[in-house]
């Protein structure tokens, strides 16, 4: 039987590799070529090197072939969301007056 290779130790005990493990998780970015949006071999995605890559200008996606439509749905979620918000607010605001005074609710 194979034993696994011990690559370490600690207090713990004996730290083995593990076949398969991968250093860095990976992804494959979009970046902008001469105008022409290309993918790139995979590059690291944990959140470090996520966030470098995307504040480089690199996308998670196709920019080109993402929906037109989506910006509009998210639109109406916010205002959605937004109604949500004002109701909420005006029952806590509701809740915490006193018996007998009024509350200016904000439009």
């Amino acid at each position: 039987m194979n034993e696994p290779k011990a690559i370490g130790h600690s207090p713990a005990g004996v730290i083995e590799a593990i076949p398969g493990l991968q250093d860095r998780t990976k992804a494959i970015y979009w970046r902008q070529v001469n105008g022409e949006w290309q993918p790139t071999r995979p590059l690291p995605a944990d959140a470090t090197g996520r966030e470098q890559y995307l504040a480089k200008g690199f996308r998670l996606s196709d920019p080109t072939k993402e929906p037109e439509q989506a910006e509009a749905a998210t639109d109406s979620e916010k205002e959605s969301l937004y109604a949500e918000l004002a109701e909420l607010r005006a029952k806590l605001a509701q809740a915490q007056t006193p018996k007998g005074k009024k509350v200016k609710t904000q439009p």
